[in-house]
């Protein structure tokens, strides 16, 4: 487990899933956490899941000054992991192949995706289906050379968005929030809430060949708004 450099505030940490997390490290896990890498059909599959959630306790347990497997996590509305003993406490983890991103934010809600850099052969059919339609044409206008690193950073930035507000990615788009690695502000409204706005911050990892995106979701607004619909009935734009 490596850090890595700090952005916007954020502490993270770079996670080689497939390096031996070890019994000691392991044995921290719960039973339900075990029970989940059961589930698995993989072996590779299950030993990253279960490396990851060791990579996790250990990071939270050093900040909290706790031991790992005191830790009891429960979940938010969505499914977002949240710490028992302190729901304040707010972190999020990705993994995408070998590698895992951990991220811990001093105060606000914060979401992270990592996607291993590969050739994206369809780009421009996934960027129809599920991308908002200004980036999706953004993408078409790339030159194909560049079209799959543009579709993964776009990927994992509104993954990070929608982590951070805690839904997931479970209905028929992601945000918009543009298809290169500068940083943006994401405003989103649900209705009858507060509008709130996510930061973005998007990076590549030479290390692992990847690349990450950063969200952070003002504590206070997420607060203020809590999401009682799916994320669908979400409006969301992009702000320079």
């Amino acid at each position: 487990m490596t850090p890595i450099p700090r952005r916007a505030g954020c502490a993270l940490w770079l996670v080689d899933l497939d390096e031996p997390a070890g019994a000691q490290a392991l044995a921290t896990l719960s039973a339900d956490e075990r029970a989940r890498a059961g589930r698995f059909i993989f072996d590779r599959d299950r030993e990253r899941f279960m490396a990851a959630r060791s990579a996790l306790r250990q990071v939270l347990a050093s900040h909290l000054g706790m031991q790992p497997a005191q830790l009891v996590f429960t979940v938010g509305t969505y499914g977002k992991p949240v710490l028992a003993q302190l729901p304040g406490c707010r972190f999020n983890l990705s993994h995408s192949g070998r590698y895992g991103l951990i991220a811990l934010s001093p105060q606000d809600e914060v979401g992270v995706d990592i996607e291993i850099l590969r050739d994206m052969p369809d780009a421009l059919a996934m960027a129809e289906a599920h991308f908002d339609a200004q980036d999706a044409a953004a993408l078409a206008a790339l030159p194909p050379g560049q079209r799959s690193i543009a579709f993964l950073a776009a990927w994992t930035r509104g993954e990070a968005c929608l982590k951070a507000l805690g839904t997931g990615f479970s209905g028929p788009g992601l945000p918009a929030t543009g298809i290169d690695l500068a940083p943006r502000k994401v405003q989103m409204a649900v209705p009858g809430t507060t509008a709130c706005t996510a930061r973005l911050e998007s990076f590549e990892l030479p290390e692992a060949g990847a690349v990450a995106s950063l969200a952070l979701l003002d504590a206070q607004a997420r607060a203020a708004a809590p999401l009682h619909g799916p994320r669908s009935m979400m409006s969301m734009a992009v702000q320079a």
